[in-house]
């Protein structure tokens, strides 16, 4: 991928961080113990093993006892916390009708 004169969008500091080796670099944003991915053109240079046009350089950070959180993980989150508070709806709206009488 090509990530050299693309604009980012993203409103975080990303940065590369080494997951194992130096060639293996993910451009993410640091929040408390995770990781969360960014576009790989928002790291500055890009990240190698993501960005075919960046040249070797070392990475900001080691991962290490960090957690990284993939764009998956977190579309997960989100649906599942949709699904509870339409349940906790539904809990509190048949509480509720069992004492209307």
């Amino acid at each position: 991928m090509k990530c050299k004169n693309r604009n980012c969008n993203e409103t975080h500091t990303c940065r590369c961080y080494s997951f194992g080796n130096d060639s293996d670099q993910r451009c993410v944003h640091k929040k408390g113990n995770f990781l969360y991915p960014c576009e790989p053109w928002c790291c500055p240079g890009g990240c190698p093993g993501q960005c075919d046009d960046t040249d070797p350089q070392p990475p900001f950070a080691e991962a290490g006892n960090l957690f990284y959180v993939s764009k998956d993980s977190t579309l997960t989150v989100k649906f599942l916390s949709v699904i509870a508070v339409i349940l906790i709806a539904l809990v509190v709206a048949s509480t509720l009708s069992l004492f209307q009488k």
